[in-house]
């Protein structure tokens, strides 16, 4: 979400006209609190409306049930702060 490629999808930032939600998971090697930050930076400087929760302590997968990284109170946390941002976005 934030990489050095050429179609990072950080480097866009400016195109995106949407709420954002992100939730990381704490432990994730694959989204690095660099990259969480770099990330941050780019919504923040585009002006988005966004959201980037760091789920502190829990894997990559925590929110699929038959996931071995599956964490139940960050799995219901993580649902619960999506519905809210559907809700309100789509009323």
């Amino acid at each position: 979400m934030a990489a050095d490629a050429p179609d990072s999808p950080h480097l866009r930032a400016a195109d995106m006209r949407c709420r954002v939600y992100v939730g990381s998971a704490g432990v994730d090697g694959s989204f690095p609190p660099e990259q969480s930050a770099t990330l941050a930076e780019a919504l923040r400087r585009a002006e988005v409306d966004y959201i980037l929760e760091n789920y502190v302590g829990v894997g990559h997968g925590w929110t699929v049930p038959d996931h071995r990284a599956y964490d139940r109170i960050g799995a219901e946390r993580h649902w619960d702060r999506l519905l809210t941002l559907f809700n309100e976005a789509l009323t």
